[in-house]
């Protein structure tokens, strides 16, 4: 960690949810953003079942004891951000499950962060699992959508345009021009500024 901030990083990513003190006092004296993602093995142990009894309450109590830690040893809550660990060590229903009770994550007070990108949970909705462009743009809809402060992503350009129409869905305010609906048929699609 150290080494790589000394490289220039702005921000560490623990995937171990900041079990060695020293990255949390790294993050502290140094004054940067930590991700802290929820695993219960890290690296995912293969073949290895979790059984949740509640999984998002599960990953929301681990995590509030992660922050709660970072806290301790010095870092603002508003610089630990929370990524519920989706792919690592849950079912496909349960990484689901997780996309879609996001807003949940809200209540630790920190800015949360999605990595869904390209993951094989796609596979369990007729998706092409580690290569599943339209699967991940549909993910960070749903993210942004549900409260997801970050979405970290492999193909930028589409998933930008996903979360902008999710924010313009949640703020309408977002929308730039057409404020009067002109350019816009009577069925509701765009035509080019005529009507046919």
């Amino acid at each position: 960690g150290r080494a790589a901030l000394d490289a220039g990083a702005d921000v560490l990513n623990d995937v171990t949810g900041l079990a060695d003190p020293e990255m949390r006092f790294l993050a502290a004296e140094r004054e940067v953003p930590v991700v802290v993602m929820h695993s219960i093995d890290a690296p995912v142990v293969p073949g290895k079942t979790v059984e949740y009894d509640d999984v998002v309450e599960d990953v929301l109590e681990e995590l509030r004891e992660r922050v709660l830690l970072a806290e301790k040893a010095g870092i603002p809550r508003h610089r630990v951000v929370v990524d519920p660990g989706i792919g690592f060590g849950k079912s496909t229903a349960e990484n689901f499950e997780l996309l879609g009770r996001l807003d949940e994550l809200r209540a630790l007070g920190c800015p949360v962060l999605v990595g869904h990108s390209h993951k094989s949970m796609f596979e369990g909705v007729g998706g092409d699992g580690g290569d599943d462009l339209s699967g991940t743009i549909a993910g960070s809809t749903i993210a942004a959508a549900n409260g997801a402060d970050i979405v970290r992503v492999h193909d930028v350009e589409g998933n930008v345009r996903a979360v902008r129409v999710a924010e313009a869905a949640n703020d309408p305010s977002r929308v730039v021009g057409d404020d009067d609906g002109a350019g816009r048929s009577d069925d509701g699609v765009e035509r080019g500024g005529e009507k046919e």
